[in-house]
C-alpha cells in the first residue's frame, strides 16, 4: 500500500501507463507503485543494482545477487508484465526463478 517502505532503493524507472518501477537492494529486486500510489513486489529477493522498463512493459534488472546466501554477480533479469522473471543476459540462477507477481 501507501505506506510500503523500502531497503536500499538505487534505481527508478516509469513505464508508460504511469507505473514507478523501483529496484532495491535486500527484499524484492523490484516494486511497483502503480498510479494510485499502491505498491506490490516482482521478482525475487536478492540485490539490484539498476533498472529499465521498455515500451510493452517489460522490466529489465541488474542483479548481484538474489536468495538468501545465493550469489549470482553480473546478470540482468527480465520480467514480464504478469511478473514471469527469467535470466536476460549473464550466468543462469542456483535457483529457480518465481513465476508470476510473487508479493
Amino acid at each position: 500500500g501507501t505506506d510500503a517502505t523500502f531497503s536500499r532503493p538505487n534505481g527508478v524507472a516509469i513505464d508508460g501507463q504511469g507505473y514507478v518501477y523501483v529496484s532495491e537492494c535486500r527484499g524484492p529486486v523490484v516494486r511497483r507503485i502503480s498510479p494510485a500510489g499502491q505498491t506490490s513486489s516482482i521478482g525475487p529477493d536478492g540485490c539490484a543494482n539498476g533498472i529499465a522498463v521498455d515500451a510493452s512493459g517489460m522490466i529489465y534488472v541488474s542483479v548481484g545477487g538474489i536468495g538468501p546466501g545465493i550469489h549470482r554477480l553480473g546478470s540482468i533479469l527480465k520480467i514480464t508484465p504478469s511478473g514471469d522473471v527469467s535470466t536476460y543476459a549473464g550466468p543462469e540462477p542456483d535457483v529457480a526463478l518465481p513465476s508470476g507477481n510473487t508479493h
